[in-house]
Parts: structure tokens; C-alpha cells; sequence
């Protein structure tokens, strides 16, 4: 019988194939998040037809509105919120 084996540093098939769709999948997020956000910008959000000249504001209300999620969920789990390593 004959055995093949990977090399050590090598990762396996399987967790190569995860790690491959995780990749392209958080590319496509973002290209998709991307393309969204060019068209939300092109259109008025006022009935003055006031445009939004710099999308930092948009991106910084995502960031605070995540972060508040993200850290409700950390509070309704009973988890650390310490900003440390893995160790």
C-alpha cells in the first residue's frame, strides 16, 4: 500500500479549499460593498438634490453602528472585551 504525504508546512486539501472560498468570498463582499456604495453616492438625499461629496461619514457611522453591535453581542454572551492576543 502505498502513502503519500503533504509537507509539513504545507496546509491540507481541505483546509486549503476553506481557505480559498473564504478569500473569494470576503473579495466579493467588498467589491460588492464597493459597486453599492458608488451607486448610494449618485443618488440625492435630500429634496434639494444634495449629494454626499465624501463617503468618510457613511463609513464612519458602519464602523461606530458595528462596533456597537459587535460589542452587544459580546456583553449578551458574558465574553471578555479585552483587546488581547490569543495566546
Amino acid at each position: 500500500m502505498v502513502e503519500t504525504t503533504l509537507l509539513s508546512g504545507a496546509p491540507q486539501p481541505s483546509k486549503l479549499w476553506k481557505w480559498v472560498f473564504a478569500v473569494a468570498g470576503i473579495m466579493t463582499m467588498l467589491v460588492t460593498y464597493g459597486v453599492l456604495q458608488e451607486k448610494i453616492m449618485r443618488v440625492p438625499y435630500d429634496d434639494d438634490k444634495v449629494f454626499f461629496k465624501y463617503s468618510l461619514f457613511l463609513v464612519f457611522c458602519n464602523r461606530i453602528t458595528t462596533s456597537a453591535v459587535f460589542t452587544r453581542v459580546l456583553w449578551a454572551r458574558k465574553k471578555a472585551l479585552d483587546s488581547v492576543a490569543p495566546v
